[in-house]
């Protein structure tokens, strides 16, 4: 059922380790969690990409609309950014404290993929997510 909303890409389906807290997973397998699997397309994990029925089952036209909107403004902050020689809206330790502040997972999440190309903005995703458990 999961591979009507999800696809893999990249690899050939077999086990693959991901970052706790979803470890080793194996995309041969016709009986995983589609909610996992949307939670690990959230986390931005590599091979796992959302089908349009997916996007349509998981969010409706209304919340991706609202996505595409906020992405839009978060790149267009980060390129005026840019072009005034300033600094990003973000700093990996503004970061890192506001997934230490985050009441949800998804606001964990949220600050998480503002920052994911910093190593310590992962380490605290990572360690935010066990005290979820």
């Amino acid at each position: 059922m999961w591979r009507k909303y999800f696809k893999i890409k990249g690899v050939k389906p077999g086990v693959i380790i991901f970052p706790a807290p979803f470890n080793k997973v194996d995309l041969r397998s016709d009986n995983l969690d589609p909610d996992m699997l949307r939670r690990m397309y959230e986390a931005d994990l590599p091979y796992i990409k959302m089908t349009d029925e997916g996007i349509e089952h998981f969010y409706g036209d209304q919340v991706k609309e609202l996505r595409h909107e906020r992405d839009d403004e978060l790149l267009n902050a980060h390129i005026e950014a840019e072009a005034e020689n300033t600094q990003p809206l973000f700093t990996a330790k503004d970061l890192v404290e506001q997934i230490k502040a985050a009441e949800t997972e998804e606001q964990a999440r949220y600050f998480y993929g503002l920052g994911k190309q910093y190593r310590s903005v992962e380490q605290a995703f990572n360690k935010k997510l066990n005290s979820f458990k």
